[in-house]
Parts: structure tokens; sequence; C-alpha cells
């Protein structure tokens, strides 16, 4: 329509961050000075593309956040694939997930993704990681409860490509997080309770059997005071924002939080099982979910 409008390329990548900087008249091209995006007006009766031809350039420089590409050759394309694949990394991740999970996940999903894959099929897949890590987690033997560990480990960094594969096709459901979020306690739940059945076989002995049953209690309870607090504020089971809060916090309390991440944690227990150290693991679980229940619950009420 004749006015000014928001006019982008069919045939362009082009970063919604860099068009919500685009002021009047100002138009963004692509490294090799193409036009292929701008907020100009159109006169009537012309072309839109015409109209990109007249606006003024606005300067910023190609990054992961804003890039503006007309992929139209194997090299052009290949590049606007990299930086597809970049932009799906989140504010939310934590280290273990900037520096090892999502490089894995966008690499599958890069190649899921032409195949058809759906968010809903991944998520499927993944609860299969998690379902298997939590059933090889009951044996006694080292090596068992190591493949276990790795399940549970590639559980979490799959984790990530139903998102990913959401966010490159747009294909959201109303429901997509929360069935990711079910799947990871779920998943959360059968390696604990199952690691310390294993730990238990391993030693002959109850005690790792009482701490499952205390970790098992404990995170349902978090699950319960999480979901609860997340559906009622957001309407969604993305729970990442239950610890969301504007209040600064002192740096002990970053640390702690970013160990405590369920990234960061998996890979920790991951290390742990490696090493032997599972009887450890199962000793320390149930003073973890306490911890998390009675923090989950002072949350909850602020």
């Amino acid at each position: 329509p004749a006015g000014l409008s928001l006019v982008i390329r069919a045939d362009a990548l082009v970063s919604a961050e860099l068009l919500k900087r685009l002021a009047p008249g100002e138009v963004v091209a692509d490294p090799y000075g193409v036009p292929v995006a701008g907020l100009v007006t159109v006169a009537a009766g012309e072309s839109p593309l015409a109209a990109l031809d007249r606006g003024r350039a606005h300067p910023f420089a190609q990054d992961g956040r804003l890039y503006a590409q007309l992929p139209d050759d194997p090299a052009t394309t290949k590049t606007a694939r990299r930086t597809l694949l970049r932009g799906l990394t989140k504010p939310q991740d934590g280290p273990a997930s900037r520096h090892l999970n999502r490089k894995v996940s966008t690499w599958v999903t890069a190649r899921i993704v032409p195949l058809g894959a759906t968010p809903t099929m991944v998520t499927v897949v993944v609860a299969l990681f998690g379902l298997a890590g939590g059933w090889f987690a009951t044996s006694p033997e080292w090596a068992v409860q190591v493949f276990a560990a790795f399940l549970y480990q590639m559980h979490s960094i799959l984790d990530g490509c139903d998102g990913e594969i959401a966010r490159l096709t747009k294909n959201f459901s109303k429901h997509g997080a929360l069935l990711d979020s079910v799947v990871d306690d779920v998943s959360n739940m059968l390696f604990f309770v199952g690691l310390s059945v294993g730990v238990h076989r391993a030693l002959d002995t109850a005690w790792p059997l009482w701490f499952g049953a205390v970790t098992a209690v404990g995170y349902l309870g978090i699950t319960f005071i999480q979901f609860k607090k997340v559906l009622r504020e957001t309407g969604t089971g993305f729970k990442a924002t239950f610890w969301d809060t504007a209040k600064p916090r002192p740096l002990w309390y970053r640390v702690l939080h970013a160990s405590l991440r369920r990234d960061v944690f998996i890979l920790i227990c991951f290390a742990l099982v490696l090493v032997g150290a599972a009887p450890a693991l199962v000793a320390i679980m149930p003073f973890a979910a306490v911890g998390t229940l009675v923090a989950s619950f002072r949350r909850a009420g602020q």
C-alpha cells in the first residue's frame, strides 16, 4: 500500500533486531551493498523494491545479532545458514549450553530440519534418551552407569533441538514448552532414582534407596511449585522464567546459580559417574533437592 512500509526482499535474511532499529526512510544492505530491507515510503503504483533503492543506509556491523544477507549463491547461502544457527542461542543458556551443548545441538538441528523433523518429534526422541538413561542407571556396573550418564548428557544436549527447530521454522505450539519441561523433569527424576537403585545394588546397602526417596520427594515438590507459578503467570511451561528477578544478586549467588543450572548440573553428574563417584552423587542429591525446594518455595512467594 502507499505510504510508509516495512519492505523486505522475499529472498533476503534480515535479523528482527536490525529491523527494530530502522528509522523512517532507512534501509539496510547486505555486505555487497545491495538494499534488502527498509522502512520506506512507497509511492502509489511504485514497486516496493524501487523504494528501497531511494532509502538512506542504516549503518551497522554484521554479527550474530545484526545481519542482512542475500543468499543467492552457494557461498552466501552457507554464510546465511551459519548466521541462522548462531542466532539460535538464548540469553538463558548456561555455561555448559553456550560452550558445549548448543554447538552440538545446532549441528544436529542443521541436519534434521531438511528431513522434515518437527519440534514434537525431537521432544519424543529426547524423552527416549532420558528414559534409557534412567533405566541403565539402575545397573550396579560402573561401565553401564557411565553409559547411563552419557545418555543423560545426550538428553541434555539434544533437548535444545526442539526449540531450535521451532525458532528456525516458526513452528511454535501453545503446549510445546510445557511438554519440553515435563520431559526434562521426568528424565531428571528417572536418572536420580535409577542411579540410587544402581548404587544400592553395587554397595548392597540400603542408604542409597533412602537418599533416592528423599531426592524424589524433594524434586516432586520443586516441580509442583515451579510449574504452578510459571503456568499461573505465563500460561506456558517455560520454567526458565521462574528465577527471573530485577533485583541485583551478589557474585556468590550468581556463581552458585550458574553451577546449579540444569546444563551444568547434568555435566557434573556425568563427570562424577565417569570417575566412579556415583555414590557421592547419590549422597549429594537429596541435599541439593531439599535446598532447591526451599529456594523455590521462597521464590514462589515473592
